[in-house]
């Protein structure tokens, strides 16, 4: 994995246990809601958790960072 990962899925693929696990690893975590009612998407977010420090990037040649 890399140091920055999105995540999409859907609220039967991330239920309240896996998101319980995912939570302490994750900066922010976005909800999107379609509103019936007003024929339109809300968003809403929320902070995660706090993740373990990442290792430290090593400098590889020719690559830009």
């Amino acid at each position: 994995m890399s140091d920055q990962v999105v995540l999409f899925t859907t609220d039967t693929g991330m239920d309240a246990t896996l998101l319980s696990h995912v939570r302490p690893y994750s900066a922010r975590i976005y909800r999107f809601s379609y509103e019936s009612e007003l024929g339109a998407t809300s968003v809403s977010c929320e902070e995660g958790g706090n993740a373990p420090p990442l290792p430290e990037r090593r400098k590889v040649p020719g690559r830009a960072y």
